[in-house]
């Protein structure tokens, strides 16, 4: 018969590289949070200088083809590109 692998040797393999997978899980996620506020810090000032000086109702049109409504596009525009 073989040995039995050392159990405390093994614990202390397993939990090292559980850490290590989470580490990497937390490094990612946050680099996929920070390209998200990326994207979306350049949508908004897109949308803000394709609306600043439009016509009359633009946000209205704007309207029509976002997911949103007239007040949180006015709000984000506030809040990134003013």
């Amino acid at each position: 018969m073989s040995p039995r692998p050392n159990r405390d040797e093994a614990r202390a393999n397993l939990q090292k590289n559980v850490a290590a997978a989470l580490a990497a899980r937390e490094a990612e996620l946050d680099r996929a949070e920070k390209i998200r506020n990326d994207a979306e810090e350049a949508f908004w000032k897109t949308l803000g200088g394709l609306l600043d000086g439009a016509h009359h109702g633009a946000r209205a049109d704007a309207e029509e083809v976002l997911p949103y409504k007239r007040d949180h596009i006015g709000k984000q525009i506030n809040r990134y590109y003013n």
